[in-house]
């Protein structure tokens, strides 16, 4: 597969990432609802890494390589999921529809309805999903989509079997760890009272 818009034609996050601040910063397409504008804007001002929002874009264009997106490039792959094998593999049954994603976002308790459709699109599933999150709660939403993937591409190359629970607790951890980097950082670069050449008044 080509990425086109890159000058050798491989993707990567850095270029995917500045194409989709592009894409914000430019006007609505007359297709483009104002929802969905919205919805964009939360996912780019989100708390969580930059590789993670950029994983969402890719989801919600049906941008990776699911199982069912290779069969239809005549890779030579089963289309089936190889975690449940009983549907074929697309980007929502993956993070939706597949018995260890459902069995994740059980334990994962963003307390939301993350059921899905049948031929329901990856952008309507997460919007209708994350409308009634605070800003917390939906960082770790996008984050345990990432995770889910990053499972599923191991158990896809290696065969490694990892449970629910680790999937769960690992997009917990991964969010608070970038969150304290992310606070500590800020604090680091706030200036001081003594470094900006204020000092405690002597009393006598």
């Amino acid at each position: 597969m080509v990425w086109h818009y890159s000058r050798n034609g491989y993707f990567s996050v850095r270029r995917a990432y500045h194409l989709a601040m592009t894409i914000e910063d430019s006007p609505c397409s007359s297709d483009c609802s104002e929802k969905e504008s919205q919805w964009w804007r939360k996912v780019w001002q989100a708390r969580v890494p930059n590789k993670v929002k950029v994983f969402v874009w890719r989801a919600c264009l049906n941008a990776l390589q699911t199982s069912a997106n290779l069969n239809k490039r005549m890779v030579g792959l089963e289309a089936v999921c190889p975690f449940c094998h009983d549907e074929a593999e697309d980007i929502l049954h993956v993070l939706a529809g597949c018995t260890f994603a459902r069995q994740v976002w059980g334990l994962a308790l963003l307390g939301a309805d993350l059921s899905h459709r049948t031929n329901q699109s990856m952008l309507k599933w997460m919007q209708a999903g994350a409308s009634q999150m605070d800003s917390k709660m939906f960082g770790l939403f996008l984050c345990v989509c990432w995770v889910i993937w990053w499972f599923r591409n191991q158990r896809a190359i290696d065969g490694t079997r990892l449970e629910p629970s680790q999937a769960s607790n690992f997009a917990t951890q991964y969010l608070d760890s970038y969150l304290s980097q992310v606070d500590a950082s800020a604090r680091q670069m706030r200036p001081s009272s003594t470094a900006s050449g204020l000092r405690p008044r002597q009393t006598a």
